[in-house]
């Protein structure tokens, strides 16, 4: 699952070694990293976006597996929700209706639930790409 969620992951991301500000206004590099030492100017090689590629990736199926349900999930589920909580942390957790639909199997009203959220407007091809795999269950990217 890792390594089809990590190819994900760097599609969905890109890749770039010198901060930007992203649509947010956040401080980004790497591939979607962001934090307090994200600031204008800062320079990245490729090691370090690997390294915070793989250290934001721990921290998102952290996230993931406080959700007691999530490994009873098949593997292209959790690896789309695993995605939304790399993309967004803690705050999928606010999307407590399309969560519940996902634990309860309700995988297509899931993916409506999703789609009416801010962050499928603001990162539609992205949203959509996991919410379909979401209401699958099978790889889309």
């Amino acid at each position: 699952m890792i390594d089809k969620l990590v190819s994900q992951l760097k599609s969905d991301e890109g890749l770039r070694l010198e901060a930007y500000q992203d649509t947010l206004g956040n401080w980004t590099i790497g591939y979607g990293h962001t934090g307090p030492e994200v600031t204008p100017g800062l320079k990245w090689t490729q090691e370090q976006a690997e390294k915070a590629l793989r250290d934001d990736l721990n921290e998102a199926l952290y996230l993931a597996l406080t959700l007691p349900w999530f490994n009873a999930l098949n593997e292209p589920r959790r690896a789309a929700l695993v995605n939304m909580f790399f993309q967004m942390g803690n705050r999928v957790f606010k999307f407590d209706k399309t969560l519940d639909a996902l634990r309860d199997g309700r995988y297509d009203h899931a993916k409506a639930l999703g789609l009416q959220s801010k962050w499928a407007k603001q990162t539609t091809n992205r949203a959509r790409r996991v919410l379909t795999q979401i209401a699958t269950g099978e790889w889309e990217y």
